[in-house]
C-alpha cells in the first residue's frame, strides 16, 4: 500500500464522522420557511432532551411566580440548579409526543411542571410553550414561550401575552447545556396551539379538537343526536 493510500483511509473516516456529526436531526412544532428543514418526531431522544433542558432553563430564569404573582427574571448562579422557583405551571409540547416521553420531559423540566389537560388549563395555571426545535450535530436551539402577564397585559381578546426565548445549546456526545439565549419582543413569534394529553399509556399529545372528537364518537346511525326535522 502506498503512502497516499495509507493517508486516504483515515481522511475518509474523518470525513464520514464529520458528515454524521453535522447531520440535522430533531423536530419543529411550526412550519419553517421553504429554505429550512422541518422534522417529524418529537419522541426522538435528542429532541426531547433539548426540549427539557431549554424549558428548565427558561422556567428557572423566568419563573411562574414571584412578588405579587409577577413573573420575574431569575438568574442567580449561586442557587443550585436543582431548586425549583415559583409555583405549578403547565408545559405545552408539540403534537405527536407519546405520554411516556411527555412525562419524562415534565420531570426533567421541573417537579412542578404539569401536562396540558382540560383540568390544568381550566385551573388558570401559567403555561409555557415549546415551539420550534432545531438540532444539528452537537448544537441545538429551542424556542420556549413564557407568559408575560404580571401587569395585567392581555391581547385584544383578553388572551395572555407571551414572549419567546430562543435557547442555544451545545451537547451531542455529552449532556446538553445552555450556551446563550435571545429574548424576542412580546408577540414577535406566533404562540403554538395547546396540545392536550389523551388518556392511556399509548396516548399522544394533540389539539383539543382532535381530543374532543376521539372522546365523543358519532352515534351508531351517524346522525346528530338531536335536531329539528
Amino acid at each position: 500500500m502506498t503512502r497516499t493510500s495509507r493517508l486516504a483511509f483515515p481522511l475518509l473516516a474523518v470525513a464520514a464522522a464529520l458528515a454524521a456529526l453535522t447531520s440535522c436531526v430533531g423536530y419543529t412544532a411550526h412550519p419553517l420557511s421553504k429554505d429550512e428543514s422541518a422534522f417529524s418526531d418529537p419522541n426522538s431522544p435528542t429532541a426531547h432532551d433539548v426540549m427539557a433542558v431549554a424549558a428548565r432553563w427558561v422556567v428557572r430564569h423566568y419563573p411562574p411566580g414571584g412578588d405579587e404573582g409577577r413573573y420575574q427574571i431569575f438568574d442567580d448562579p449561586g442557587v443550585a440548579d436543582t431548586q425549583d422557583h415559583g409555583g405549578r405551571f403547565v408545559l405545552n409540547v408539540p403534537a405527536g409526543m407519546r405520554a411516556a416521553t411527555y412525562r419524562r420531559v415534565l420531570s426533567e423540566t421541573s417537579r412542578l411542571a404539569l401536562p396540558v389537560t382540560a383540568e390544568n388549563i381550566d385551573a388558570g395555571l401559567p403555561v409555557y410553550h415549546v415551539g420550534r426545535v432545531w438540532v444539528w450535530g452537537d448544537q441545538a436551539k429551542v424556542d420556549i414561550f413564557k407568559p408575560v402577564s404580571p401587569l395585567g397585559r392581555r391581547g385584544p381578546g383578553g388572551e395572555p401575552l407571551y414572549q419567546a426565548v430562543t435557547v442555544n445549546l451545545r451537547g451531542g456526545f455529552k449532556p446538553w447545556g445552555v450556551t446563550s439565549h435571545h429574548v424576542w419582543t412580546v408577540g414577535a413569534l406566533p404562540v403554538p396551539p395547546l396540545h392536550y394529553l389523551g388518556d392511556g399509556p399509548e396516548a399522544m399529545t394533540r389539539p383539543r379538537e382532535a381530543e374532543d372528537e376521539a372522546a365523543s364518537p358519532p352515534d351508531a346511525a351517524g346522525e346528530p343526536a338531536s335536531g329539528n326535522e
